[in-house]
């Protein structure tokens, strides 16, 4: 159970990883 948990947490936290990081990708095309 805990171990699920733990999946899930770590799953969410590189989806919201990976959102950050796609902003700032565009951010970057924007300015250039």
């Amino acid at each position: 159970m805990y171990l699920k948990n733990k999946n899930i947490i770590n799953k969410n936290y590189y989806y919201i990883l990976v959102n950050i990081i796609s902003r700032f990708i565009e951010l970057q095309i924007n300015i250039v």
